[in-house]
């Protein structure tokens, strides 16, 4: 067997000099909910790094994506809009790369359930089980260790925050515990503040939250009630007879975040969390 001959060299393929096509089908892809994620975590990301060089450099990489993210991006950063160094590349749209319109599993989630002295026990005994029942991982939340509302307790309003938490699960409103220091103004608040801002947090960050019984008390604030009559685009009311908060989280069109109570298997008796 003849070989012919070759010239031996080390080099790199003309492939390895395209750093964009394949990002800007991707940013081309995303529907525009989610174009708006990338942006704000560019942002974000962006805003934290204190080399002014660093900010300018990945703009003009952005610049070679799209200039319409370039510039959004830009526009949060307070900087000049770059101009692309070459002509962006060619690149087609694929629909596989955008996460909406399919249905996708949630078996794993962490599911916290806030309970307190005014849970009902059969309440929080459905609530459990159901999440069990679907694959998913329950957190009972109490104002102390051990057994509170019949169930024991895995995490305590000192220990627990919201990013432990995919969806969260109000069945009471617990009045502040002997543990919270006294509040400046000398005014006792209504509902522990712990919870509160574990509720406020799990808003922020658009996951789920339910309630039955005593948790729609949760939201029964002066500050959530002046945002429902100012009709802020992020909170509605909740229909009158439904034992619902009072206010959630708004589905933005294309959104993945929904009232918990939005499906049809749900209903006032017997919850769903979704």
């Amino acid at each position: 067997m003849t070989v012919a001959e070759g010239r031996k060299v080390r080099d790199q393929p003309a492939s390895y000099d395209d750093h964009f096509s394949q990002t800007r089908m991707f940013w081309l892809s995303l529907t525009p909910v989610e174009r708006e994620h990338v942006v704000r975590a560019y942002t974000f990301e962006l805003g934290k790094c204190y080399e002014q060089a660093v900010k300018e450099r990945q703009l003009l990489a952005l610049a070679q994506v799209d200039a319409d993210l370039c510039a959004q991006v830009a526009a949060g950063l307070g900087l000049a809009v770059p101009t692309a160094a070459e002509p962006l590349p060619e690149a087609a749209p694929s629909p596989a790369l955008s996460q909406l319109g399919a249905t996708w599993p949630v078996e794993g989630r962490m599911i916290g359930i806030v309970v307190g002295p005014g849970s009902d026990a059969g309440d929080v005994e459905v609530l459990r089980d159901a999440v069990l029942a679907d694959g998913n991982v329950p957190l009972l939340v109490g104002p102390h260790g051990g057994e509170v509302a019949g169930a024991t307790v895995q995490r305590t309003f000192a220990t627990a925050r919201s990013v432990e938490f995919d969806a969260l699960v109000l069945t009471d409103a617990p009045v502040p515990g002997p543990d919270v220091p006294p509040s400046p103004t000398g005014r006792t608040p209504d509902v522990d503040p712990r919870v509160t801002l574990l509720v406020e947090e799990v808003f922020r960050h658009a996951k789920a939250i339910a309630a039955v019984g005593r948790g729609p008390r949760c939201s029964r604030r002066p500050t959530c009630r002046r945002r429902c009559r100012a009709c802020s685009p992020t909170w509605r009311r909740a229909p009158s007879g439904r034992r619902s908060p009072s206010c959630w989280p708004r589905t933005a069109p294309g959104s993945a975040s929904r009232s918990p109570w939005a499906d049809p298997g749900a209903s006032p008796d017997r919850p769903r969390v979704v």
